[in-house]
């Protein structure tokens, strides 16, 4: 019984802790988010990218797929499982991005 009500009392504490990480980790910029990277990418993935810039995978794939980003290049598939891999620098491009997939200029 004791154990339990620790083992309990343990996984609040770590929720609680996760929660307030991945707070703090949503309000850093680009260059603070890739420098807490276990791994120092060269690429990343669309949905890498997308979650890293704010945007849907989808719009990631739509600038990819009009060559809009420097140093993306496409791996496989078509459609919806149209996959790219996008350069660092990429990424950071995408994120300074102002306009929609559709090149309408979005305010800002």
């Amino acid at each position: 019984m004791e154990t339990e009500q620790r083992e309990e009392g343990f996984e609040k504490v770590v929720l609680e802790k996760l929660e307030w990480l991945t707070q703090e980790v949503g309000k850093l910029n680009l260059e603070e988010r890739l420098s807490l990277s276990v791994e120092d990418k060269r690429f990343y993935s669309t949905k890498e990218a997308a979650g890293l810039v704010g945007r849907s995978a989808w719009t990631v794939r739509q600038f990819c797929n009009r060559r809009e980003v420097k140093g993306a290049h496409k791996v496989a598939g078509r459609g919806q499982h149209d996959e790219w891999r996008i350069s660092r620098e990429g990424v950071e491009e995408l994120r300074q991005r102002r306009h929609s997939p559709l090149g309408h200029s979005e305010a800002a």
